[in-house]
């Protein structure tokens, strides 16, 4: 995907001469979008998830663990328009309650502990956390 990436790049960024009429920098801004945009591919580690609220976006369930208090320690990756990021959730499946341990744009940051987790929250109907956190959940059984 990154040398995908590079190589349209350098094919554009290395033109001398600017796009003849916009549908040709039209379809080179859609190339570029397109290639971006894509989730990761079904070889990579890890569940793939689909999460309707985040559409054009790849999410995959990189890892779940119990933790030391019976909760699961759920990590997934996120691959979208804006990059790729990484997140490490707390999950308590019986209450359906979530908070994150770490977060980053890469998998150390990520399992780094945040110096502040916060309370355990409710998880809203649908949202990225609580098709993650279902996904995982219905996983550990």
């Amino acid at each position: 995907m990154r040398l995908l990436l590079i190589s349209l790049a350098l094919a554009v960024g290395g033109c001398a001469q600017a796009p003849e009429n916009e549908v040709e920098a039209d379809a080179t801004a859609n190339m570029l979008e397109q290639a971006t945009s894509q989730p990761a591919p079904a070889s990579e580690p890890g569940d793939a998830i689909d999460v309707p609220s985040d559409p054009g976006v790849g999410y995959r369930l990189l890892d779940v663990s119990p933790g030391k208090n019976g909760n699961l320690i759920a990590i997934s990756r996120r691959v979208g328009k804006s990059g790729v990021s990484y997140a490490r959730r707390e999950i308590d499946c019986a209450a359906m309650t979530f908070r994150y341990l770490g977060e980053g744009d890469t998998l150390e940051q990520a399992k780094a502990d945040s110096p502040n987790p916060g309370d355990m929250g409710m998880l809203t109907d649908g949202s990225i956390s609580d098709v993650i956190s279902e996904y995982a959940c219905q996983r550990a059984k």
